[in-house]
């Protein structure tokens, strides 16, 4: 009898102490052996702790002009296409655009074969006509020829002078020279093209003289003035620069309803390219604004929001912004007069 009861614990014994570790476990998960937390209300303090070196300020409130964007695009205030004066084949192109370039700098050079070939007769011509010019003024003098044949010789002479003159300039027509300092911009030419009289081959622009035209509605050009200064946010290179309206086109362009307004940049030179989008920023009535520093503001996704101080404590708070006035930025809606922001919100 006890050997069959020493067999039976030996077959039993692990899946009993599985059974007892499972139980003490599960009772264990109930919560019995630690003490219970009663239930009730935790207290939460919104928002974040703020650190002691954190910079904030109040909104300000303050009376600026509505500003009001028209687009526009950059060119040089001085530019200048070349073109040939005479018919012949490119030789050679000596520069590329954005190659910067000095006054009388030969810049292309067109086939002069022809050329040098009329002016090597017309220098032989020139000869012969100077040789009997003598001849014919020593025999005057000695009154062995007519006063008729002194004139023609010397009409002779003077012409094939004219024709030499011609022939010179025609040749020099074929080195095609920069009439500015300045930079190229457009590149037409190529080696072997032929070349017409009134063709573009190559444009240049004075990169010291870049201004914005901008088409502005009629409505907003009593507002402006010669001399204005304006701020101007070019797209390439990413950047706010002064303007200063140079001139106003008074014609109306009937379709938009605009007047085209010409503002010359203070900036680098070569600092930006013609051809450059631009915005061209127009003060008008004045209004009441919220402002607070821009780097106030701070994106997540879509959304705009500040860090609001209250109590010590920095809360995050939507908003929605406006124009951006140097370094602040208007706020349309989510706050009000009173409100400290952090001027760099903890993130």
């Amino acid at each position: 009898m006890k050997e069959n009861m020493r067999k039976l614990l030996r077959i039993i014994w692990k899946p009993l102490i599985g059974v007892a570790g499972l139980a003490v476990l599960i009772i264990w998960t109930t919560g019995a052996f630690t003490d219970r937390v009663e239930p009730g209300v935790e207290e939460y303090t919104p928002g974040l702790a703020l650190p002691a070196d954190a910079e904030r300020v109040p909104v300000r409130i303050a009376s600026v002009p509505h500003l009001v964007d028209t687009v526009g695009t950059v060119a040089s205030d001085h530019a200048v296409p070349l073109s040939p004066r005479i018919s012949a084949a490119i030789e050679e192109v000596l520069v590329s655009a954005g190659d910067r370039v000095t006054r009388d700098q030969v810049v292309i050079r067109l086939a002069d074969r022809d050329l040098r070939a009329a002016l090597n007769d017309a220098r032989a011509s020139l000869r012969r006509a100077e040789t009997e010019y003598e001849r014919i003024k020593r025999l005057h003098e000695k009154e062995a020829a007519t006063e008729q044949q002194l004139i023609a010789a010397e009409s002779a002479f003077r012409s094939a002078e004219s024709r030499v003159d011609e022939a010179e300039t025609m040749l020099s027509y074929t080195e095609i020279r920069a009439p500015m300092d300045g930079m190229v911009g457009d590149r037409h030419a190529e080696a072997g093209m032929l070349a017409q009289p009134g063709q573009t081959l190559l444009s240049l622009y004075d990169p010291t003289v870049m201004r914005l035209d901008a088409a502005v509605p009629v409505r907003l050009v009593d507002y402006l003035a010669i001399g204005d200064t304006l701020r101007v946010q070019l797209e390439r290179p990413d950047r706010v620069v002064d303007g200063r309206v140079h001139r106003v086109v008074s014609e109306i362009d009937p379709r938009s309803r605009t007047q085209t307004i010409q503002v010359m940049l203070n900036l680098d030179e070569a600092a930006v390219l013609p051809g450059t989008f631009g915005r061209l920023r127009i003060p008008t009535t004045e209004r009441e604004r919220h402002l607070v520093p821009t780097t106030a503001v701070y994106r997540v996704g879509q959304l705009e929001l500040v860090q609001v101080v209250t109590d010590e404590r920095a809360i995050r708070r939507l908003v929605k912004t406006g124009q951006t006035l140097n370094d602040e930025i208007e706020v349309l809606s989510g706050l009000q007069e009173g409100d400290e922001v952090l001027v760099r919100p903890m993130k």
